[in-house]
């Protein structure tokens, strides 16, 4: 980790996309827009947006995450933002198959690339 973050230290952080209600998501379209989306067969409870090819924070996975606390991006105050769409989440795992601690050395873990759909090692990214 690298910055004012301490392992175990709660955070608030906002980024691209989100789930809202059906009506929270009819308020933010064009009237043609809306009846386009009246006339469909289906109408889901929720919509779910986020930017194309950008991953899902799942429980119980581990995470490089590259946060910025600029007040720009601030949906309020002392919160991050998740920065860099499919590159600023990336999903990590243990090489030896093992769980992910903070005492796993960078030489045994891997993240994953989206745009190449494959695993790298932590080391190279890291090896400056």
């Amino acid at each position: 980790m690298k910055g004012d973050l301490s392992s175990g230290q709660k955070i608030h952080f906002t980024r691209s996309g989100g789930i809202v209600t059906v009506d929270e998501y009819l308020q933010t379209l064009e009237p043609a827009q809306r009846e386009a989306f009246a006339s469909a067969a289906e109408k889901p409870a929720y919509i779910k947006q986020k930017v194309d090819g950008d991953i899902d924070i799942e429980v119980g996975k581990t995470y490089l995450i590259y946060l910025s606390d600029d007040e720009i991006y601030q949906a309020r105050s002392s919160s991050y933002a998740i920065l860099g769409h499919q590159g600023g989440l990336r999903a990590i795992r243990n090489s030896e198959n093992l769980p992910v601690t903070p005492e796993t050395s960078l030489s045994n873990l891997e993240a994953y690339r989206l745009t190449t759909d494959s695993w790298e090692s932590l080391n190279l990214l890291f090896s400056d």
